[in-house]
């Protein structure tokens, strides 16, 4: 007997593949279907068909490379290896105008049908089709709603057992037995090494998958004013939430602190007004009173620019965008300015900006804790290698080295808005001793990390030791001053 695994792209299908295939005695085929196969990632090669994948990944040689009889060789194999087969679904394929069926989806589940002669034990993983939506970069919301409930009516007419990847990250452990149980095979705690795993395709090209240290449920990523208008006034969005009972409004517990700290502006004057954002919530975060505040205090024309600087100053702005908090600072002191911003449409701004101006030298990177490239979502000013969205391949320089280089002896104030980086990196600069070279640390730490209130009290405790508290608003700006 073989299990399938349905579910849609982004819908948390590669975090539930990563944990079943850590299970013992388990073969698992990820997001295979009879019109093509999905892809690992970025920069590795991708196995996409059943023979590679036996492979590859197993080691076992297949003697069929056809999608139906590759797929009925390995259940035998595993009947007489004392394994069982799981094979994950590349549903999406099947329902999703896209160049993998010609832009014309047949809207039926085709590896039912491939394996209709044979014993399957079939399940499906399903996600708020609101994140689904965001996290395919908000396309055209008629073609994707109607996609999407048409794939919804089809799992529905099949009457299998439907597990939510909003309860599976909420509580792992629970679910996952649930799962085991119903598709019967054995449980095992194996969240200790699941992440890691490799033979498996899906999201796992992206940092923020890559550098997961926990199972989690993340904060939903922000859009803008007029995208939540469009989501809330789509009557066919709404009816698919209530399918399986979701929430049908953008604004849910878990998306109100990124929202609030996204769009401060509209807080207090639209989107009160409007009612999505209900203020009795919001009031009970305490993000939002530190965002009160810094508002009260006019934190963004006092905190950040008020230091004892003058025109021999060195001054390092990392995340340093198209330069408006650069341009202030040396206005203001005449200060030697280091800007860093790795996307390269922003740093073209930064040139043309700055080309004339020989105290304020500019680099097409980031500071991090080593030399490389990584992955930008670009998202304006939010641009974070933790998001998804529009990608560009950036260049990374480790710190200690770029320093090393440039002999840069100390360092009077280094900004850090770096969208999720500044963990890695101060830990980086703590663990290398650069922190002491040091005497100003303005950082901004960003909620949307794994982990982050964790990791963030980890690197507070360590700067405590040789830096002191000068003002902190959480999760907005924060000052360590050298003791």
């Amino acid at each position: 007997m073989a299990i399938v695994m349905l579910n849609y792209a982004r819908s948390g299908g590669t975090l539930l593949n990563k944990c079943l295939a850590s299970l013992s005695n388990i073969v698992m085929l990820s997001e295979i279907n009879p019109l093509g196969g999905g892809w690992s990632q970025a920069g590795a090669e991708s196995y996409s068909t059943v023979y590679e994948q036996a492979f590859y990944w197993y080691g076992i040689q297949l003697k069929s490379k056809g999608f139906k009889e590759a797929i009925e060789e390995l259940e035998e194999y595993c009947a007489s290896h004392n394994k069982i087969l799981i094979i994950r679904d590349w549903s999406y394929i099947n329902f999703a105008h896209c160049h993998y069926n010609a832009f014309d989806p047949p809207n039926r589940f085709l590896i039912l049908e491939t394996l209709s002669k044979q014993n399957l034990k079939i399940f499906g993983f399903i996600r708020n089709p609101i994140d689904i939506w965001i996290s395919q970069n908000c396309p055209e919301i008629n073609q994707f709603t109607q996609e999407y409930f048409q794939y919804l009516k089809t799992l529905n007419n099949l009457k299998v057992p439907v597990f939510k990847y909003e309860e599976f990250a909420t509580d792992p452990k629970k679910q996952l037995e649930k799962i085991c149980k119903t598709i019967n095979i054995s449980y095992q705690d194996v969240f200790d090494k699941c992440l890691e795993y490799s033979k498996v395709n899906g999201d796992t090209q992206r940092k923020s998958y890559q550098q997961k240290t926990e199972i989690s449920l993340n904060p939903r990523k922000t859009i803008s004013l007029a995208g939540i208008k469009k989501l809330h006034k789509h009557k066919l969005m709404g009816q698919i939430c209530q399918f399986h009972n979701y929430e049908s409004s953008y604004f849910s517990e878990i998306s109100y602190l990124s929202y609030i700290k996204k769009y401060p502006s509209f807080v207090l004057k639209r989107l009160l007004k409007t009612g999505f954002i209900q203020l009795k919530k919001i009031r009970k975060m305490s993000f939002f009173h530190s965002y009160q505040r810094w508002i009260k205090d006019k934190g963004d024309q006092t905190h950040r620019l008020n230091y004892q600087l003058n025109e021999n100053s060195i001054v390092f702005d990392l995340g340093a965008y198209i330069g408006h908090w650069t341009n202030t600072i040396f206005y203001k002191y005449q200060c030697n300015i280091y800007s860093f911003e790795p996307v390269s449409k922003f740093f073209k701004k930064l040139k043309i900006r700055f080309n004339d101006n020989d105290k304020i030298k500019l680099f097409q990177f980031g500071l991090s804790a080593q030399t490389g490239t990584d992955c930008i979502s670009i998202d304006n000013n939010k641009s974070s290698t933790f998001k998804i969205g529009k990608e560009e391949q950036i260049k990374m320089i480790k710190a200690l080295d770029f320093l090393n280089q440039y002999n840069i002896a100390f360092i009077d104030l280094m900004k850090i808005n770096i969208e999720g980086g500044e963990y890695e990196l101060l830990q980086h600069l703590i663990e290398s001793g650069c922190i002491n070279k040091i005497r100003n640390i303005q950082v901004q730490f960003h909620d949307f990390v794994p982990q982050s209130k964790k990791r963030m009290k980890e690197v507070q405790q360590k700067l405590s030791k040789t830096h002191r508290l000068t003002y902190q608003y959480l999760f907005i700006w924060e000052n360590w001053q050298l003791k």
